[in-house]
């Protein structure tokens, strides 16, 4: 597949729990088997 083709699709994960919040699919986000962790707490 070529970077021009590629797609990502991203988890999002309640820490915590370890439930799975959502699945985002975009063929925006970078090239195909891109990958990486962010946490963003919740507000205080």
């Amino acid at each position: 597949m070529s970077a021009k083709n590629a797609s990502s699709t991203v988890d999002v994960v309640d820490l915590p729990t370890l439930g799975s919040l959502t699945r985002l699919h975009s063929s925006e986000f970078g090239e195909s088997g891109a990958h990486g962790l962010a946490y963003v707490p919740r507000p205080a």
